[in-house]
């Protein structure tokens, strides 16, 4: 029994014997791979390569390296120069946007400005604070820390100084007095709007025209007086109120429309084709139907509005097919084909009583086509 028992358990089938087979061969081959596959080392081959790799570890860091590149090196932070910035170990993304921000105009008063500029990192900020130097005073004035008097005579120095017109200085006048391109070019755009400076306190009303460029060119400025014969600023003009318009609005062109208030191009086409459609208006207050026309425009016209010739085109109801009928404004195809089929059923209207029995014909809208309906 035992024996039997055992022949049953260990009896494999062909199929399960291959599987058994292939499994050790691969637990084999697993076993012994790491002894077949030749092991991957790394031969030094000279003393050279040693001296290159502890050069390599004990190079120090960029930060570092750049902190000790930069030593002992201070400059202005509203007038740096690449070279600066680049011993500093900043991005390049970092230079380029802090010398195109200082160079439109741009100016970091203390500190707190600075920590406001958004390409310069925190930690670049706080590595490169030891090499600001700030003004000794950063009392604002302007938009710019205030100069003693004696800063203002060597810009003057610098810049030329003599007697100029804001109203007829050229360019390259106002660059040899000192004034950024960007104010110069501020006053030329301010004169070609018709601007005009009437003294020299004007100038302090020039955006961007600090305090300090006119304490310093006030001096210098000497406005001639306005010829007799200049135009008068558009704004002291006097028009003569216009007499309201009044048009015909069957008669009354593209033209003439556009002579009212509120009414364009786009409005005036609509009102002319709104008003070919119908056959002409037969009062006033069919305007405010057209498509797109506002109510607050149309009341405040109205009284422009007259209805001078009337209808110049009547809808022949007993003639019309189903196509003339639907292109009336007051009519779709549903309704056009049911007049004509109840005329076809009926025979032909003879008033707008008869044309009111048509099932289908929405109410009022016989009433409305009624002053253009010919029965004949």
């Amino acid at each position: 029994m035992m024996k039997r028992f055992l022949i049953e358990f260990f009896y494999y089938t062909r199929a399960e014997r291959t599987g058994v087979l292939l499994l050790l061969i691969l637990c084999i081959v697993l076993f012994s791979l790491p002894w077949l596959w030749p092991k991957a080392t790394t031969a030094v081959k000279n003393d050279g390569d040693y001296e290159q790799a502890i050069a390599l570890l004990e190079r120090p860091p960029a930060g570092v390296e750049a902190e000790a590149a930069a030593e002992g090196l201070q400059f202005d932070p509203n007038a740096p120069t690449r070279a600066q910035l680049v011993a500093l170990g900043l991005p390049d993304k970092t230079i380029r946007a802090w010398l195109s921000y200082t160079q439109k105009g741009g100016y970091f008063a203390n500190a707190d400005a600075l920590a406001r500029f958004r390409a310069l990192s925190p930690a670049d900020r706080q590595r490169i604070a030891p090499h600001l130097m700030w003004p000794e005073k950063e009392r604002r004035q302007g938009g710019r820390p205030a100069r003693s008097a004696g800063s203002y005579r060597q810009e003057a120095t610098a810049a030329e100084a003599f007697p100029f017109d804001p109203n007829t200085a050229t360019r390259e006048e106002l660059l040899r007095l000192g004034l950024p391109a960007r104010i110069a070019d501020n006053l030329i755009k301010y004169r070609e709007r018709g601007g005009r400076f009437r003294r020299p306190e004007d100038l302090q009303k020039l955006y961007g025209f600090s305090a300090n460029d006119y304490e310093r060119l006030a001096p210098y400025a000497t406005i001639a007086a306005a010829p007799e014969n200049a135009p008068a600023p558009k704004a002291a003009v006097d028009r003569a109120p216009r007499s309201p318009v009044v048009i015909d609005i069957n008669t009354a062109d593209e033209a003439a429309w556009q002579q009212l208030r509120g009414i364009g191009p786009t409005l005036s086409r609509r009102i002319l084709r709104f008003r070919d459609q119908l056959g002409g208006f037969r009062s006033v207050e069919q305007v405010g139907e057209t498509y797109g026309l506002p109510d607050s425009t149309f009341q405040q016209i109205r009284p422009q509005l007259q209805a001078g010739t009337g209808i110049f085109r009547p809808l022949r109801i007993n003639d019309a097919d189903a196509e003339a009928l639907a292109d009336h404004p007051y009519l779709d195809h549903r309704s056009a084909r049911a007049i004509v089929r109840y005329r076809e059923q009926h025979g032909a209207f003879k008033s707008v009583a008869d044309l009111a029995k048509v099932m289908a014909l929405p109410a009022g809208v016989a009433e409305k086509l009624a002053p253009y309906l010919v029965f004949e």
